[in-house]
């Protein structure tokens, strides 16, 4: 596994015998920001409203859904099982509540691999849920694109609902939509249409609205971050070359329903910190102030392929061997060499935790390892492996 870059729109503990119940940079851009952040605090620019609900929101810094937050820990998949780590990060356990279960038959609610469905790997927690889109196939008919979800107590586990229908060969297995489920709503794109839509359903109903509908030749609408009362996505079209892209972000008010372009000729990545929006552009960042609507360096290019993430106190960028943390003043607070620990990807940072998934290959004769470790942005440069096991390849 290797850190997504552009071209991947598409799209893990203390192993316990019992179950769960449960380069320097001076331009300070933003020196009027207190990088001190309480997520009870609203902030709030205009419009926009970026207060910030851990039952209802969607989780911030965690990239592709590969893991989530609650108020007392994490939820990750990891070696075909759902996974609960505590707040603590001591202990990760398959998140089932029976003390006799095996947890490698899909007997156990946590269980990923079952027969007829096909689970992505992405997971997402909302209001004592825990939430896996899979892949259902329907006789004569093509494939039930469903939301699954599993009492966080790891007492149930049930198809909740359906997103849509598609109609593929029998030998066909369709993508995963991209989903962000905020404030009772699951947001959603079915991938590869000719006609690209953001569509939204109430939790549990039936019917679908849409909210933005594209146009033109070769669309594109690709990752969907929600912050506080709007949803954020980028959107455009691929040139003629079917490679590159003239995407722009674009926000949506759930409160109005109004959509509206924020900034123009952003195609990569992007995030919200506090009340300004930061995105990738020419191999640096950006930052936008709402209140302006206007842009500005935050930091110039420092990797010649690099990804980026923003999380609740920190925008970090990286490539495949190294990263750099800012806070949202502009100062370098923190940087890290990736390879010395077998980092193959960052999974999400919570205030100053940074986790990642750990990938050696295996050679003839020598076993590769996998797993989920952490690290804190901090001076002392340690790395905690959280889970980690051999693998053959």
């Amino acid at each position: 596994m290797k850190k997504r870059t552009l071209a991947a729109f598409i799209a893990v503990g203390l192993l316990l015998c019992g179950c769960s119940g449960k380069n320097n940079n001076d331009n300070n851009t933003n020196k009027d920001i207190d990088n001190n952040v309480d997520n009870n605090i609203n902030y709030v620019v205009g419009d926009y409203d970026f207060s910030y609900n851990e039952k209802t929101d969607s989780s911030v810094g965690y990239e592709w859904g590969y893991m989530s937050e609650s108020h007392d820990g994490y939820y990750v998949s990891l070696q075909n099982n759902l996974k609960f780590l505590d707040s603590k990060l001591e202990n990760c356990v398959p998140l089932c509540s029976n003390p006799d279960c095996t947890h490698n038959t899909e007997e156990c609610v946590s269980y990923i691999d079952r027969n007829g469905i096909s689970l992505s790997s992405s997971v997402y927690y909302n209001d004592g849920y825990v939430y896996e889109t899979g892949v259902e196939k329907v006789e004569n008919t093509g494939c039930d694109i469903n939301l699954y979800r599993l009492k966080d107590d790891g007492t149930s586990f049930e198809k909740y609902m359906t997103l849509y229908r598609l109609e593929v060969n029998d030998d066909e297995t369709p993508g995963y939509p991209e989903i962000c489920i905020h404030r009772g709503y699951v947001y959603y794109v079915i991938p590869f249409q000719s006609t690209m839509k953001l569509q939204r359903m109430k939790l549990g109903s039936k019917e679908a609205e849409t909210v933005y509908e594209m146009t033109g030749d070769r669309q594109n609408l690709y990752r969907i971050r929600a912050y506080g009362n709007h949803i954020f996505f980028q959107a455009g079209n691929f040139l003629a070359d079917n490679i590159d892209i003239n995407a722009s972000i674009f926000s949506y008010d759930i409160d109005t329903g109004k959509v509206e372009k924020v900034v123009e000729n952003a195609v990569s990545y992007y995030g919200i910190g506090i009340n300004r929006l930061y995105y990738s552009l020419d191999g640096g960042v950006q930052v936008y102030d709402f209140e302006k609507k206007t842009s500005e360096e935050f930091i110039g290019k420092i990797y010649e392929e690099q990804s980026m993430l923003v999380s609740d106190k920190y925008v970090t960028v990286y490539d495949k061997s190294n990263m750099q943390v800012y806070d949202f003043t502009g100062k370098k607070v923190y940087e890290r060499n990736l390879d010395k620990d077998n980092i193959s990807s960052i999974y999400g940072i919570d205030g100053d935790t940074v986790f990642v998934y750990i990938y050696k290959k295996g050679e003839p004769g020598i076993k590769g390892i996998k797993g989920l470790g952490y690290f804190k942005i901090a001076s002392d440069d340690t790395f905690v492996p959280i889970e980690v096991y051999e693998t053959e390849n």
